[in-house]
């Protein structure tokens, strides 16, 4: 299975932002990898993201420059514009 750095992390971003995970068959048509490929490569994301539970965030937790598309201006509920780029960058302060 070979594709690019990119590709891979926009996969893991569709799927820890997706409502429902992102399925794999969309996953391998939008990223042109067959459907099997998909699911395992959606199988070990959702394995990694399992939270032992040993380090829960706690305290101030600060999110900075949060963006998820939105809509253009003059129109009204969801948004058919352009994707835009999204990022998060969340820190803890260490005490």
């Amino acid at each position: 299975m070979k594709f690019g750095i990119e590709n891979a992390f926009e996969m893991l971003y569709n799927i820890a932002t997706s409502t429902k995970g992102a399925n794999s068959i969309w996953l391998g048509e939008r990223f042109e990898v067959k459907q099997t490929t998909a699911w395992f490569i959606r199988r070990k994301v959702r394995t990694a993201m399992v939270s032992s539970g040993q380090n829960p965030l706690d305290g101030d937790v600060h999110v900075d420059e949060f963006e998820i598309d939105t809509p253009k201006k003059g129109e009204q509920g969801r948004s058919k514009s352009e994707p835009k780029n999204s990022y998060c960058d969340l820190f803890r302060e260490q005490r």
